[in-house]
C-alpha cells in the first residue's frame, strides 16, 4: 500500500512540475501596475496620471513626485506645471524653480526658461505681457525681456529651411516653371510646375498635366508620372512614398482609385490597394481593399491579413498592434500572435497607422500603456529578434557565425534582398572563399563611381567586373535584385574565382522570359555544382520555372551565397 502511495505522489509530482502543467510565464514585463485610472504621458522613469481631473506626477516605482496639479507636462526634461495661479516649472524630483504664477512658460534646450505674464491675447498661441529669462540651474531671473510677445507653439518649430527645401533643394519659379538646384547649384530640373514632396534620394515634382511622379537627383524620371495625389503631399523627409492613381476628392477611396508605395530609392514596394497608409517612420505600411485589410513590411513583405480588423499602430518598431471584433491583440513583424484577443482591452502607442509621424505620447517606444477593467498600467514585451524561414534557419545560423550577413541585415531576413544588400553579402562571400582582402583583390582594378551610390562594397564588386550599374550612371542601389540579376553576378563571380560548371544542364519552363543577357548567367549559375548531393549554385523556384523578374530574398541569397563560399571546394552542407 506505502509503494503504491509513494508511486502516485511522485506521479503527481511529475506532473506538476511538467511544462504542460507549469504556468507559461507571461510575455511581457510589468513596468507600471494596472492601478491607475488614465496614464496621460512617459517620460524616462516618471509618468503623469490624469486628464480632465488633477493631475498626478510618479515615478516608475509609484512615489508620488507632485499632487492635485491642474495641468503637467514634460518639457526638455523638466516638468512644466499649471496650478490656479498659473504655469511655472519644476525639476524631475519635484523642487519648484519657477514659480507657478505665469500665463505662459516655454523651456529651452539651453536650460533657459522665458516665463510671461500674459495680458493681452492676440491669436490662438500668442499672448503679449511682461517677460522674464529663468536660468534653471539656479533657478534665478537672469534677464528681463520686457514687453513682448511669445508664440507658444515655437517650441515645436519645423527644421525645413525658408529658403529651399530640406536635402539640400533650393527651387526658382518663371512663368509657372520651376527650376529645381542641388545645394551645390548644379541644375536637377527646369521642366515642372512644382515639387510635391521629397523621399530619399527622390524629388516627387508635378508636370505640366497635373500627374505626379518621381525623379532623381540628375533629374531622371524613376517612377512614372502616373498619379495625381499623394497623401503626403509637402512632406520633405520621409521614407517612404503613397501616391494614388485616378484619385477624385469627392470620393478617395472610390473602386477606381488604388494606391502605390515606394521605397527611398523609387522601388515601387506594394502596389494597387485601395488604400495605403504608414506609420512608425515608415516601418510598416497598411493596406486596405475591398473589406480586407493588409499589413506590410517596410520592404513590401506581406505580414498579416485580415478581413474586417484594423491595423492600428505599432510598438517598437517589431510588434503591431489589430483590433478585431472590439478586441485589440498584439502580432510582431513575422505576423506570429504575441497577446491574443482579451489580454487588455486597449493599448496606446507612439505610432499609429492615421498618421506616419511620431506622436509623443512617451519618449521610450517600448513602453506600452495598456488597460483592463478601466485600470491603466505599462508593460515592456521582450526584444523582438527577426527569425528566419524554417527552411532557411541552419544556413542564416551558419553565414552569422561566419561573418557573411552585416548586422544591420539581420534584421530582413525574409524581406527582398536589395541590390547593395547583395553586395555587402557578395564582398564578405568573395573575401572568405578567395581567402584574399578585397582591397588585395582590387589592385590594378579601375575606380567605379555611380551618382547615386558611394557604398564601398558596391564600388568594389562593380570594379571587380561582376555588378553593372542600371544605366545613366546609376546603381540603384535600394532597387530589389531580381533572381537573373542574382544569377549573372554570380556566374561572373564564379568565372573570377575560377569555379567550373561540371554540372549538367537545367531546363527551364519560362526560358523565353529571360533577359538576352542573363541567359548566359542564368545557364552557368544552375550547373554549378557544389557537394555530394549535386546541390546548384543556384535553381529554380516550382515547376521547373526559374522566375527570373521575381525578387531574392535576404535569406535565399545566403543560401545561394553560402554554396558560392563552397562550391570550388565541393563543400556544399545538406541544406
Amino acid at each position: 500500500m506505502k509503494k503504491g502511495i509513494i508511486i502516485c505522489i511522485l506521479a503527481i509530482a511529475i506532473i506538476l512540475q511538467s511544462p504542460v502543467a507549469m504556468a507559461a510565464e507571461p510575455p511581457f514585463q510589468v513596468i507600471i501596475p494596472l492601478e491607475y485610472d488614465e496614464i496621460k504621458e512617459i517620460n524616462g522613469d516618471l509618468f503623469i496620471v490624469g486628464g480632465d481631473a488633477l493631475c498626478n506626477l510618479y515615478d516608475f516605482s509609484g512615489e508620488l513626485i507632485l499632487g492635485n496639479k491642474k495641468n503637467i507636462e514634460f518639457a526638455r526634461g523638466w516638468i512644466k506645471v499649471q496650478t490656479d495661479d498659473g504655469w511655472g516649472v519644476y525639476s524631475r524630483d519635484g523642487k519648484e524653480i519657477v514659480p507657478s504664477m505665469y500665463t505662459v512658460v516655454s523651456v529651452s534646450d539651453a536650460g533657459t526658461c522665458m516665463a510671461m505674464v500674459g495680458d493681452q491675447f492676440i491669436r490662438p498661441g500668442t499672448w503679449f505681457g511682461e517677460r522674464y529669462l529663468y536660468d534653471l540651474i539656479s533657478g534665478k531671473i537672469v534677464e528681463n525681456l520686457g514687453y513682448g510677445s511669445e508664440f507658444v507653439f515655437g517650441e515645436l518649430a519645423s527644421d525645413v529651411n525658408l529658403s529651399g527645401y530640406p536635402n539640400g533643394i533650393y527651387t526658382n519659379t518663371i512663368d509657372g516653371i520651376m527650376s529645381i538646384y542641388a545645394s551645390d547649384g548644379t541644375l536637377i530640373s527646369d521642366k515642372y510646375q512644382a515639387i510635391s514632396a521629397v523621399s530619399g534620394d527622390i524629388v516627387y515634382v508635378q508636370n505640366s498635366e497635373g500627374k505626379m511622379g518621381g525623379i532623381d537627383w540628375q533629374g531622371n524620371v524613376i517612377v512614372p508620372f502616373s498619379y495625381n495625389w499623394s497623401p503626403l503631399q509637402s512632406r520633405y523627409d520621409y521614407p517612404l512614398m503613397i501616391l494614388a492613381k485616378n484619385y477624385d476628392e469627392s470620393d478617395p477611396f472610390g473602386t477606381s482609385t488604388w494606391y502605390d508605395a515606394y521605397n527611398r530609392g523609387g522601388e515601387l514596394i506594394v502596389g494597387q490597394q485601395g488604400r495605403l497608409h504608414y506609420c512608425c517612420d515608415g516601418k510598416i505600411i497598411i493596406g486596405f481593399d475591398d473589406g480586407q485589410n493588409y499589413v506590410y513590411s517596410e520592404r513590401g513583405r506581406l505580414i498579416a491579413s485580415e478581413h474586417n480588423t484594423s491595423f492600428i499602430g505599432i510598438f517598437d518598431g517589431d510588434y503591431i498592434c489589430a483590433f478585431k471584433l472590439d478586441k485589440p491583440y498584439i502580432i510582431n513583424s513575422n505576423g506570429e500572435t504575441v497577446l491574443g484577443p482579451g489580454v487588455f482591452d486597449t493599448y496606446t502607442f507612439n505610432y499609429t497607422a492615421n498618421s506616419p509621424s511620431r506622436q509623443i505620447f512617451r519618449d521610450n517606444d517600448a513602453h506600452i500603456v495598456v488597460s483592463k477593467d478601466g485600470k491603466y498600467g505599462v508593460i515592456t514585451l521582450p526584444d523582438y529578434i527577426p527569425q528566419a524561414s524554417w527552411w532557411a534557419q541552419d544556413a542564416t545560423a551558419e553565414a552569422v557565425e561566419r561573418n557573411l550577413v552585416p548586422e544591420d541585415i539581420q534584421n530582413y531576413w525574409r524581406d527582398n534582398c536589395t541590390r547593395e544588400d547583395f553586395c555587402h553579402m557578395l564582398v564578405l562571400a568573395i573575401e572568405e572563399t578567395a581567402d584574399q582582402s578585397i582591397g588585395k583583390l582590387l589592385t590594378n582594378k579601375a575606380t567605379a563611381t555611380f551618382t547615386d551610390c558611394d557604398n564601398a562594397d558596391v564600388l568594389a564588386a562593380a570594379a571587380l567586373g561582376i555588378v553593372n550599374g542600371v544605366g545613366n550612371s546609376r546603381f540603384a542601389p535600394e532597387f530589389f535584385i531580381t533572381r537573373q540579376e542574382a544569377a549573372m553576378i554570380l556566374a561572373r563571380t564564379a568565372k573570377l574565382l575560377e569555379i567550373e560548371n561540371t554540372g549538367e544542364s537545367l531546363t527551364f519552363s519560362d526560358a523565353n522570359a529571360f533577359a538576352d543577357w542573363a541567359v548566359e548567367g542564368i545557364n552557368m549559375v544552375s550547373t554549378i555544382v557544389c557537394g555530394q548531393k549535386d546541390e546548384r549554385l543556384m535553381c529554380g523556384v516550382s515547376n521547373d520555372r526559374f522566375d527570373p523578374e521575381g525578387n531574392f530574398t535576404i535569406e535565399q541569397s545566403i543560401m545561394t551565397l553560402l554554396h558560392l563560399t563552397k562550391a570550388k571546394t565541393s563543400e556544399c552542407s545538406d541544406q
